[in-house]
């Protein structure tokens, strides 16, 4: 990371400020405060850097605002001061909770779409665009990074931004904790964490028990987790992490929404439906990651990245029972194997510092649907395996210009492709109206491929002052749920052959910096605008199932001030 030398500019300064310098030992603190706040670091533009040297919108959460808040029941309390960012079904465990930055995210149902999820640099979001955080364990989270607005020159798929999660580090001195918390709705929650330093050796584990009844009806959830983070340091140049993340879903109670004559009658009630087919689902996932770093010369890292999930969902949508003889698949069992891996070389110096890189990741999912018979399972409706590899190779660099001026500028190019092999023919038992009998093979194999540039310039005339502007561009794939096929009510396999990438272009101007004189402020604001082309737009049909089409004009959002 290139240091910057603090310049003086004390005409610009008020004369309040003149006078509080004027003491020097105010004046010192200050100095301090600068320091330590310009001190603060990211990761998540896949080098370390000062968050003021960043060309773009990025916010940096720290430990106590994650840890210290709801007894860290979801993300939303860390998000909360994020600018740009929102946060729905913070607490349907069900649904997961959906997160949105500068809009992209709104059309998920459930989980996380259009923003990359990382966990101590292992990923959190499937090579298809799924993401969700039920994993994480923000007991022992330290830190939570994001960046908003498209950043797929350097992630890919990343239309709305990326959310960095990194696991805390253990202290010199070794410690263990415990906490137990209690409240209404019979909520109770134990969580048993401890860590510690032992010469290379560095390790955190922490596992945490959930039990939930509710605020509404059949809200119920139950969660078991597990996280360790182990770090072994060769010598001061290199370093082996390796992560593991167990969790354990059996109960997440889905009570559905409401309408608002629901809500004024009673609040706290579920929805007729989720209660007739029992709605809510199950989750078992296993996560290892390993991580390895090392500074082959000065200025020369390289990085390399192995991760494998395995992820078992059981889940029951309300709908499928004989008295909606049309709406079959409501009950779903899925089994989900992804992983991949990674490498990428920074060269540091005094002019520039320049990142090369690659991500190959792969999804495989066998999926099966049943009908859902008020809760039980009934007659298989769909057998079909998904499977989705990803490759990325993307350059990124960084030209110090002057002392103050950075130009920046990346480009990364992706390959998906979308493969559903069928194993389910008998499609006259499906879809709306129903289908003539007849045998189908919906096997099929999509690809889509793309390439994402981005330029940006930073200007730092002051240790106050740090304005920037930037143009990047973002693509994104429908995922396996998305691409589901229209034909039969959406109930048939295969894929919707009309659906094409999303693509859009950010533009962006914004500051940022620390004014240490004024109680150690620091701020940041953005305005930008992003034009989208093909639009993925959820339509639901007659059965209550949702496809998709494409808006193929384009969108334009509204600049904000974030």
């Amino acid at each position: 990371m290139k240091s910057r030398p603090v310049r003086s500019f004390m005409g610009a300064l008020p004369a309040a400020v003149l006078l509080l310098l004027s003491n020097p030992i105010l004046a010192q603190d200050a100095d301090q405060a600068a320091e330590d706040l310009g001190a603060i670091t990211v990761t998540s533009p896949r080098v370390e850097k000062s968050l003021n040297e960043v060309p773009g919108a990025i916010s940096k959460v720290g430990k106590d605002d994650i840890q210290l808040g709801q007894q860290q029941l979801t993300i939303d309390e860390a998000l909360k001061e994020v600018p740009g960012v929102f946060v729905l079904n913070s607490y349907n465990y069900a649904q997961d909770s959906r997160i949105m930055i500068r809009g992209f995210g709104a059309r998920a149902d459930f989980g996380i779409r259009s923003i990359k999820l990382y966990v101590d640099g292992i990923p959190s979001t499937t090579p298809d665009g799924q993401g969700g955080v039920d994993g994480i364990d923000f007991g022992s989270a330290a830190s939570i990074e994001v960046i908003r607005g498209p950043a797929s020159s350097l992630y890919g798929a990343a239309a709305g931004g990326v959310i960095s999660i990194t696991t805390e580090d253990g202290p010199p001195v070794p410690y263990a904790e415990a906490r137990y918390t209690v409240g209404e709705y019979d909520f109770d929650k134990t969580q048993l964490k401890f860590g510690g330093d032992n010469g290379p050796l560095n390790y955190t584990f922490s596992a945490s028990r959930l039990h939930f009844e509710g605020y509404r009806d059949h809200s119920k959830a139950e969660n078991v987790k597990f996280n360790s983070k182990v770090r072994y340091d060769f010598d001061s140049t290199s370093s082996l992490t390796a992560v593991m993340n167990i969790i354990d879903m059996p109960i997440q109670d889905d009570p559905g929404a409401l309408l608002l004559s629901e809500v004024a009658a009673d609040r706290r009630q579920a929805r007729a439906r989720n209660l007739q087919f029992d709605g809510g689902e199950s989750v078992e996932q296993q996560k290892l990651g390993f991580v390895y770093r090392n500074e082959i010369a000065p200025g020369h890292e390289i990085q390399l990245r192995n991760y494998y999930v395995m992820r078992n969902l059981d889940n029951k949508l309300p709908f499928g029972s004989p008295v909606f003889p049309f709406e079959p698949g409501g009950q779903i069992d899925l089994d989900r194997f992804f992983f991949g891996g990674g490498a990428q070389y920074t060269f540091t110096g005094d002019i520039n510092q320049f990142t090369l890189g690659f991500d190959v990741d792969q999804q495989t999912d066998d999926r099966k649907e049943f009908d859902n018979l008020n809760g039980a399972k009934g007659p298989l409706s769909l057998n079909q395996e998904e499977d989705v590899n990803s490759i990325g190779i993307f350059a990124f660099n960084e030209q110090y210009l002057t002392d103050t001026l950075t130009l920046s500028g990346g480009i990364r190019y992706d390959r998906v492709r979308f493969k559903v092999t069928d194993k389910f023919f008998n499609d006259s038992a499906i879809g709306f109206p129903p289908q003539p009998d007849t045998v189908l093979d919906d096997s099929g194999v999509i690809e889509f491929e793309e390439l994402s540039p981005m330029v940006g310039l930073l200007w730092s005339p002051h240790r106050s002052i740090n304005l920037y502007s930037n143009v990047s561009t973002s693509f994104e794939t429908p995922t396996t749920t998305e691409f589901a096929n229209p034909a039969g009510g959406g109930a048939a396999g295969g894929f919707n052959q009309n659906l094409e990438s999303q693509t859009a272009t950010n533009y962006e101007v914004g500051m940022k910096g620390i004014v240490p004189e004024w109680w150690s402020l620091t701020y940041n604001a953005a305005v930008f605008h992003i034009d989208v082309k093909n639009e993925l737009v959820g339509i639901e049909l007659a059965n209550n199932r949702e496809v998709f089409r494409m808006l193929h004009h384009q969108i334009a959002m509204d600049s904000n001030l974030a």
